[in-house]
């Protein structure tokens, strides 16, 4: 991915570590929000919210494809998976 920076001899502000960190958070803010859901909603009005609100991270994420390729995404992303596989709870 190129990185954005203000002038050639700057060093980039935008990284790799960073999409990663941000995506990473932004998925465990949408798997952290199960409960409360669950807790405010019925389920099947929980599950729609949540649906609405998966659709719309991916529709920002749009064209962050060829970014999450690496193997460093790649090692990301599972993490993520095996996270939200995790039981939710105190």
């Amino acid at each position: 991915m190129p990185a954005a920076g203000r002038g050639d001899d700057e060093p980039p502000f935008v990284t790799e570590d960073l999409v990663l960190a941000v995506y990473a958070r932004e998925v465990d803010a949408l798997i952290a929000s199960v409960d409360q859901l669950l807790h405010d909603e019925n389920p099947l009005d929980a599950l729609r919210t949540w649906m609405r609100r998966l659709a719309a991270q991916s529709r920002l994420k749009h064209g962050l494809g060829e970014a999450l390729t690496s193997a460093n995404a790649q090692a990301t992303i599972e993490a993520l998976i095996i996270r939200a596989h995790r039981p939710q709870g105190p």
